[in-house]
């Protein structure tokens, strides 16, 4: 179980219960329609203002009361949260409204909506198991963790962002532009638990908003029918990378359900426009505090505002848009002026370090991410809904189907009336689905604009499309129950189909589950045991332990500082300004005089590289013994101490193309950039020491891998080695693309084995028109029962690679 304790629990479930009373009864005074209402919009809704108003009684204690003591900031927060809520009561009692709501024709549920109702309530407990169950290794949640921390111990608003790592307490430094709502709902939960020293309470905070979001896309679906309410809700639910990312402390649900929320109010809200309006900026304003990428939210939410009116409702449309972009701007504008005061943008994408072209950071958000041609940026940028399916699943491609068979049903006169006088004198059911359609071909026809501009924000990052799962869960479970209704007359049989397709969502729940806790190598009989104890299985953990206990007193400079959560030692980020000066040195002996001079003694590197290390001297400084002493090492990465090793170079061997015999195979990767598995092709020689083998017009970029293999030296043997035994591996190549190096250490001399002892990770990097040519050096222990090595060069979709000269040298001791 997480860390919290029962006094924490119960607090912050009473907290939780609280939030979402006083949500529910705010919720009730606002203009629903009849329909909406019939939906239990009203309610839903009210639950997912829960957390969003605990979140703004945080800001509001840490900006009034700032250092003040944690209990009074929870008080202060729980005080806004009351006098919401009463004051919400209080207008109902003011002004009381009448509503009938027609519950009449309420029938029992179906077999196939009870299925959908039990596979539902099973993400639920799934999602829970994980959160309370599974350590916290997530790189950004750990981030969002620190940031938290550093706003436990300074009791103050204003030190986040985290911009001052000489003087924190960490030594973190996050330049980031969103806003701080998720940062302060966790610096809340740890006031909750008590401390900030472990993820407790924090680890609640995200399925806090993803069930909230369920229930509002389930009242969203309701609007259509009530079968179609359950499947969205499902679908929104069990989509993976949401699901997954709430599990792990992840910040996704909370634009996600911002919108949602924007959603709900554009089709739930009626009365004139100017009151629609303000409940709208309202919403709108609060949304704009959950992330920097939901500045989006306001063109869409103008686009369905202009559709739900037509052209003949253009001047209420433009009084609905005025007031509502006034309300949220008065709500929303301080974070995104702060923003502009301490980076000149209000959203801003580009640190320091990003911004040095030595570096190259363009070739590794584009090349490293599988977006470095034209068809891969369409295949996975533009269309990614339909082709990362280790992402979204199949939900994007039931969508595709569903607005397809939706809008051959349209009639031109019918589109001619929705110009004209808009969605709003539709039926409920057609305007809600309209509407979600329209929002969801905005979404994306912004992001084709974007790729022809040249802008790639929108597709370099797989989260952003998670802000249109409220409406694709609704318009797809439209079209899965539509097609159960094929055969009406045969009434058993649609109620098997339902049933089939919860079963469906149910085994993909299982699965996603069982992927959360196998990663850790979990079993049945570790779940019962402490937190502290699984967490130490991580390898991460057990090599920041390896950090923990070095010698040296000086600052960790670490290339994946979300890792030092869980370390006591001071970090130096790769991102902070200090740096800059070592990027830009390339003596080697300069450079690491000037990590001294920042007070760097050793250095934590990750399993996976990114341009500080490949693109400047640092690799060379890790590869040098000279400089350089590898102190740990394991699957999670290395960690070196800045200290001259005993070591020399020894034996060398020679295993370029031209010595050696190298093969090359072709591997279909299952699971995307995930890899989770892959079907591989037969091996042949390779020719001409070129790595060339994409498909054509680079289609299927990223499950299309190439890779050359060398496995015995120049005298045919295996590529012996010496166990427990350190070696630097060299190379030279040259050519484009996105490229991995491996080893493959073997047992028992079998070189030709089919499963190797291990894979160690040694690097990876891109090669551009602006980056040809590549040399590189990175070293490696062997483990104590290796007997031989093969070195495997990956190159992934249309990559080009000649490989020119690679060594493998002994490092032996001094004399």
């Amino acid at each position: 179980m997480i860390e919290i304790g029962l006094v924490g629990a119960v607090l912050f479930v009473g907290i939780v219960a609280a939030c979402s009373v006083c949500g529910v009864v705010l919720s009730s005074v606002l203009p629903w329609s009849i329909e909406a209402r019939q939906a239990r919009l009203p309610l839903t809704t009210g639950i997912a203002f829960g957390p969003f108003l605990l979140g703004f009684g945080g800001i509001l204690a840490l900006t009034a009361a700032g250092g003040a003591s944690h209990l009074l900031h929870l008080g202060v927060a729980l005080a806004f949260v009351t006098t919401v809520g009463v004051g919400a009561a209080a207008v109902r009692v003011v002004w009381p409204r009448q509503f009938k709501v027609d519950r009449t024709d309420r029938q029992p549920l179906s077999l196939g909506e009870w299925s959908l109702v039990l596979a539902l309530g099973a993400a639920v407990v799934a999602l829970l198991a994980i959160t309370l169950l599974v350590p916290l290794i997530q790189n950004d949640a750990l981030e969002y963790g620190l940031a938290a921390r550093e706003l436990y111990f300074a009791r103050d608003l204003h030190a986040y962002p985290v911009l001052n790592p000489e003087s924190n307490l960490t030594g973190f430094y996050g330049p980031w532009t969103h806003p701080p709502l998720y940062v302060v709902l966790l610096y809340l939960a740890d006031v909750i638990q008590g401390h900030a020293d472990v993820p407790g309470a924090i680890r609640l905070i995200a399925p806090w908003f993803l069930w909230c979001g369920a229930g509002v896309v389930w009242s969203l679906g309701r609007l259509v029918d009530r079968a179609t309410a359950l499947m969205a809700a499902l679908l929104f639910m069990s989509t993976p990378l949401l699901f997954l990312g709430a599990g792990s402390a992840l910040i996704d649900a909370l634009p996600v359900v911002g919108f949602a929320l924007v959603v709900a109010g554009i089709v739930g809200f009626n009365s004139n426009a100017i009151s629609i309006g303000a409940v709208l900026g309202v919403l709108l304003g609060a949304s704009l505090w959950t992330h920097s990428q939901a500045v989006l939210f306001v063109p869409l939410a103008l686009a369905a505002l202009a559709f739900d009116n037509g052209v003949k409702g253009w001047f209420r449309t433009a009084r609905e848009a005025a007031v509502a972009l006034a309300v949220a701007l008065a709500i929303a504008g301080w974070p995104y002026w702060r923003n502009t005061e301490l980076f000149g943008a209000p959203i801003s994408d580009n640190p320091v370090v990003f911004a040095l072209g030595g570096l190259h950071w363009s070739d590794y958000f584009t090349i490293g991410r599988g977006l470095g041609s034209p068809t891969a940026l369409v295949q996975y940028g533009v269309l990614k809904g339909l082709f990362a399916l280790e992402t979204y699943g199949l939900i994007f491609w039931l969508v595709a189907g569903s607005i397809v068979v939706f809008l051959g049903r349209q009639t031109r006169a019918t589109v001619q009336g929705l110009i004209c006088s808009g969605a709003r004198l539709l039926d409920t059911q057609d305007r809600v689905l309209w509407l979600m359609i329209l929002l969801i071909c905005c979404y994306v026809a912004g992001t084709i604009l974007s790729v022809a501009l040249g802008i790639d924000h929108f597709v370099k990052n797989e989260r952003y499309l998670l802000i249109t799962l409220p409406m694709v869960s609704v318009v797809a479970a439209f079209g899965v129950v539509q097609l159960s209704n094929v055969i009406p007359r045969f009434s058993s049989l649609k109620s098997v189909g339902l049933s089939l397709i919860a079963l469906m969502g149910l085994v993909n729940v299982a699965v996603l589950t069982h992927y959360a806790f196998h990663k850790l190598n979990l079993g049945l009989s570790d779940l019962a045991k402490p937190m502290r104890f699984k967490t130490a299985k991580a390898a991460e953990y057990e090599l920041i332990s390896a950090v923990d206990g070095g010698t040296d007193a000086g600052r960790v400079l670490t290339l994946k500082p979300a890792d030092f959560y869980y370390s006591r030692r001071k970090m130096l980020s790769y991102l902070d300004p200090r740096m800059v000066p070592f990027y830009d040195e390339t003596d080697l002996k300069r450079s690491i005089e000037l990590l001294r001079e920042i007070g760097v003694t050793s250095i934590h590197v990750p399993s996976y590289a990114i341009p500080p290390l490949y693109n400047s001297v640092l690799f060379r400084a890790l590869a040098s013994p000279e400089v350089s002493t590898l102190r740990w090492e394991n699957d999670a990465g290395q960690y070196y101490q800045l200290r001259p090793e005993a070591l020399v170079a020894g034996p060398s061997a020679d295993l370029s193309p031209d010595k050696s015999a190298w093969t090359i195979e072709t591997k279909l990767a299952l699971g995307g950039r995930k890899m989770l598995s892959s079907i591989a092709s037969d091996r042949q020689p390779l020719v001409r020491a070129r790595l060339c083998r994409g498909l054509p017009y680079d289609l299927f970029h990223r499950h299309w891998i190439n890779v050359a293999r060398v496995e015995r030296d120049e005298s045919g043997r295996a590529i012996k080695v010496d166990g427990s035994a350190q070696y630097v591996l060299k190379l030279k190549l040259f050519g484009s693309g996105f490229v991995r190096v491996l080893i493959e250490q073997l047992k028992n001399g079998a070189a030709g084995a089919v499963q190797p002892a291990e894979l160690t990770p040694i690097t990876t990097f891109e090669l551009s028109d602006k980056q040809q040519k590549r040399d590189f050096e990175g070293r490696f222990t062997t483990h104590a029962d290796t007997d031989s090595v093969a070195i495997a060069l990956e190159g992934t979709g249309s990559a080009c690679i000649e490989i020119q000269k690679v060594t493998l040298t002994r490092l032996t001791a001094e004399r």
